[in-house]
């Protein structure tokens, strides 16, 4: 579990597409919640998440996991954690630290 969670921030501190393609399910049953939004298939994350939104806005990313929880209900599990990110915002060069729920500081 923490193997996955790390190697999933760091598809989104690199924005690397493969890497999270080798991540998440490619047949359309996925959903995501991020700040900005909402996805519905691992199409809709790499565009809307990963590229319209971490790669256009920020230069840097540092997406840390913590206090990960797994629950398995047969041959399906649900992952879910806390995060903090540290980024650079493109449009200035700016700092900004994100949290779970999209709070700031």
């Amino acid at each position: 579990m923490e193997t996955f969670v790390q190697t999933y921030a760091r598809s989104v501190n690199t924005c690397h597409i493969d890497l999270a393609k080798s991540l998440w399910k490619q047949d359309g049953a996925v959903s995501f919640i991020h700040p900005l939004g909402y996805e519905h298939s691992f199409a809709e994350v790499a565009q809307h998440f990963y590229l319209d939104t971490m790669d256009v806005l920020f230069s840097k990313r540092e997406l840390i996991p913590k206090h990960l929880r797994c629950a398995q209900y047969g041959d399906t599990a649900v992952l879910e954690f806390e995060w903090d990110c540290y980024a650079t915002a493109r449009k200035d060069g700016s700092a900004v630290h994100m949290r779970d729920g999209n709070r700031r500081s």
